[in-house]
This record gives C-alpha cells, sequence and structure tokens, in this order.
C-alpha cells in the first residue's frame, strides 16, 4: 500500500487562486526542512525499492545512530538488550514490529520500517 502525498506548485492566477499543476510525490520523498528537525542526513539517499539491499541496510543504520545520538546522547543502540535496558525508549515505532536491528527484520517489517524511518525518535526515560 503506497502512501502519496501531492507537491503543489506555487503558480498561482494572482486573481483566480487555481493551481496549475500538483505533482505526485511518495511520502519518502517528502522530507521537512533540516533546521526544522536538527537533523544532518538525508532519507533521499534511501533506495526503498530495495529494503533488502546492503546499501540500505546500511544508510538505515546509520540514520537509526544519528537520531539516537542526537536524542539521547548516546553511543551506541543497545539493539541486543532493547527489552531488558531501561535508560532509553524509542517514539513512534511501529506497533506491529519489534525494535530490533534492521538486519535481523523480515522484508515486509523493512518496509514499513523505511516508511516511517523519519519520524522514529529516541529519549531518555525519566
Amino acid at each position: 500500500m503506497e502512501n502519496n502525498n501531492f507537491d503543489l506548485d506555487s503558480d498561482l492566477s494572482e486573481n483566480e487562486g487555481i493551481i496549475k499543476s500538483v505533482a505526485e510525490t511518495k511520502s519518502s520523498e517528502i522530507l521537512p526542512d533540516e533546521s526544522e528537525t536538527g537533523h544532518t542526513f538525508n532519507l533521499s539517499d534511501i533506495n526503498i525499492s530495495k529494503p533488502d539491499s546492503i546499501e540500505t541496510r546500511n544508510k538505515v543504520r546509520f540514520i537509526s545512530q544519528e537520531m539516537f545520538e542526537q536524542g539521547v546522547k548516546g553511543n551506541i543502540i543497545p539493539y541486543k538488550r532493547w527489552k531488558t535496558q531501561t535508560p532509553y525508549k524509542v517514539i513512534r515505532w511501529l506497533l506491529d514490529v519489534e525494535f530490533q536491528d534492521y538486519s535481523n527484520l523480515k522484508e515486509e517489517e523493512r518496509i514499513k520500517v523505511l516508511d516511517s524511518l523519519y519520524n522514529i525518535r529516541f529519549e531518555r526515560n525519566e
């Protein structure tokens, strides 16, 4: 199931207020401005049509690690002991996908993660 959004060109007639063109884009192409999020990575570099590729895996790991470092000022995501660790939590992770290293996920889970990767955040538990 593909989630489509629309990119509206700002070519409006001054008097009529008519949108002259609409370009369809995939949700993975719509990225917030870096100044809004503080992130320095670019999700548009990920080829979502190849969720099982080594290149995609490496980029997802890099982005996840960057999010972890920015969110909790931590060094390494404790994937192996995530269920038992208490200092950190992941926010907006998918309910139907267990949080673990990307390479351990099934293909359908990887696709879901790619589709929502930009929304995931890490925080310290209080």
